[in-house]
């Protein structure tokens, strides 16, 4: 059997419309490069 590929990790656009802090971004940014997770999934666990 051929062997599972992870699925495929988008990075987050530049800025989106959120109610969040340059710092806070810049944090979800680094979260979402750390573990690939997306970010209305970081947002939810945040």
């Amino acid at each position: 059997m051929a062997a599972k590929r992870p699925p495929k990790r988008l990075p987050l656009p530049k800025r989106f419309n959120a109610a969040l802090t340059d710092d806070a971004y810049t944090r979800l940014r680094e979260l979402n490069a750390a573990y690939g997770l997306g970010n209305n999934y970081l947002l939810t666990v945040l």
